[in-house]
């Protein structure tokens, strides 16, 4: 989730401490938790964690401020 929204991992702790919508984990660990990978990007596009590129065709998600592409896996 850090890397999508390209902050760092106390970013993301802080978000589920202070945001009562921030999505629940489905699987992992309390230490490390496992999200659905649409209620993150929904939960990060709702709190302009995260820009959808315009254009033609489905295209991924980018964080805001970077230039990587993040693969489209359903965990993260």
């Amino acid at each position: 989730m850090a890397r999508i929204a390209a902050v760092g991992r106390a970013a993301v702790v802080n978000w589920r401490r202070r945001h009562p919508d921030f999505p629940r984990p489905v699987a992992g660990t309390h230490v490390h938790p496992q999200f659905d990978r649409r209620a993150v990007e929904a939960w990060l596009l709702t709190h302009d964690g995260i820009e959808a590129p315009t254009g033609g065709g489905p295209a991924p998600l980018l964080p805001t401020g970077s230039d990587r592409v993040t693969s489209p896996d359903a965990i993260l």
